[in-house]
Order: structure tokens, then C-alpha cells, then sequence
């Protein structure tokens, strides 16, 4: 339980991060629709959060402007397993307007607990 919120922490920490460097979204050119509003989206997971991770990104799926394209960068351990990477991967392709990338952070929050203590 301890960890799921110091993931959450850490979840909540990178969106606020990226709304300060990014307050408006991005608006791309589409080519019959006019122009798309692009959001990008920072995310962090690991083995064990990936189901409500998911959950998430659908969640906002379902509820954003379809012109609205979602971009979820996800950051995650360098244990994450193949068969989560295959979830994410079917999750990119079901959803129209998200674009899911993941993004191996290797060893880089072995110490992160040490830091919340």
C-alpha cells in the first residue's frame, strides 16, 4: 500500500511538472479535421500499477474532446515485464486518440524511496 502511494506521488508530481512547462496544449494540423489539440501526458508505472495505469489512460481517452490527441509518456522500471509491454501495445492500438510511449528509466528510482522517507 506504502508503495502504490509513493508511486501515486510520484504520478501526480510529473503531471504537475509537465503542466508547468506546458500550459496550453500543442495544437498539429490534421488534415481533414482542421487542427488537433495535442496533450502530452507524464506518467510513471511499474509491475505492479499497470492495471490502474490503463485504467487511466482510458478513462481519459473516454472523456477527451476526440479532437484531442493524448500523449502518454509513460516512465517505467527496467524489470517492466513483456507481458505488461504487450497490454500497453494493444491498449496503443484499440485507442484512436491516444499514442502511448514508453520510456525505460533503468535503475533511476532504485533510490526513490530513500528520498520519500
Amino acid at each position: 500500500m506504502k508503495r502504490n502511494l509513493k508511486i501515486q506521488f510520484f504520478v501526480v508530481f510529473m503531471a504537475v511538472i509537465v503542466a508547468l512547462f506546458n500550459l496550453t496544449p500543442q495544437v498539429i494540423a490534421n488534415d481533414d479535421k482542421g487542427s488537433t489539440a495535442s496533450i502530452p501526458i507524464a506518467m510513471a508505472t511499474d509491475n505492479n500499477y499497470v492495471v490502474p495505469t490503463l485504467v487511466s489512460i482510458v478513462s481519459a481517452s473516454e472523456n477527451a474532446n476526440p479532437a484531442t490527441m493524448l500523449r502518454f509518456y509513460i516512465m517505467v522500471t527496467s524489470d517492466f515485464s513483456e507481458e505488461n509491454k504487450s497490454k500497453v501495445q494493444k491498449l496503443n492500438e484499440d485507442l484512436a486518440n491516444c499514442e502511448i510511449t514508453l520510456i525505460d528509466m533503468g535503475d533511476a528510482f532504485k533510490d526513490f524511496e530513500k528520498i520519500l522517507n
